[in-house]
């Protein structure tokens, strides 16, 4: 077994279960997020197929059901994660590469989810993997992305955390991947976690603030600002 392979086969055990709590609380608040940034997109059909690619402890598959759809699947490399979403959050979950299962899927999907993934192709792959994922969906299909965004200050604890990640993406260089790979209906989105709370208010301003003082400095410099500078970018591109 090479080592990158054994990195995902125990990707679980080495640092996912080390990084997250996995409360119902989680949960529900991973389901909170995910519904401001995906929710207006998902279809009106709650049998729609769909495929979560890096489904990891199932935070998606978990929203999947909360909103009602049944008809999912989940994907993962590490067997670990797998066992885990079959033991606590649904058993449409199967152990795969995301390259060989989406070779020969063609207009399969109505939505293809993939969080906190994209990160980790090595950069060569990352085109190739957006050309499976363009074939796989159908028409007017659509392609939701999660990644961390390096144009954020703090970018370089989210590039190297995790000795798995291979890459990193700014606003202009996903939506340049993207196209190459097909996708003309791309829209970029920070991320933006809405908790109805005094302190989660209070964290908005502060951070709204400091990016504000971040894009001066930008232009003072003489560079071109980012538009973004969340911590995650949230990518919607249709096919």
């Amino acid at each position: 077994m090479s080592d990158r392979k054994k990195l995902f086969e125990e990707y679980f055990d080495s640092i996912f279960a080390r990084s997250n709590l996995f409360s119902v609380e989680e949960y529900e608040n991973s389901a909170m997020d995910f519904d401001s940034h995906y929710g207006n997109f998902l279809p009106v059909d709650r049998d729609a197929p769909i495929i979560d690619i890096g489904c990891g402890a199932g935070h998606f598959l978990y929203y999947l059901k909360k909103k009602g759809y049944s008809n999912f699947l989940g994907i993962d490399i590490s067997a670990g994660q797998v066992e885990f979403c079959r033991n606590n959050i649904s058993p449409n979950v199967e152990l795969a590469d995301a390259f060989e299962f989406l070779t020969n899927k063609i207009n399969v999907y109505g939505v293809i989810s993939a969080n906190d993934v994209l990160e980790h192709i090595p950069k060569e792959k990352v085109i190739p993997f957006l050309k499976l994922i363009y074939q796989a969906l159908m028409t007017r299909g659509i392609l939701f992305l999660r990644l961390p965004n390096m144009s954020n200050p703090f970018a370089l604890d989210s590039r190297y955390r995790d000795f798995t990640h291979e890459c990193g993406f700014t606003e202009k260089s996903i939506y340049q991947v993207l196209y190459v790979a097909g996708f003309r209906d791309i829209h970029i989105y920070p991320s933006q976690i809405r908790r109805k709370s005094v302190k989660s208010y209070l964290s908005w301003m502060l951070i709204s603030l400091v990016h504000a003082v971040l894009k001066k400095l930008f232009w003072h410099q003489g560079f071109t600002a980012p538009e973004i500078l969340s911590g995650r970018l949230i990518v919607i591109a249709k096919k």
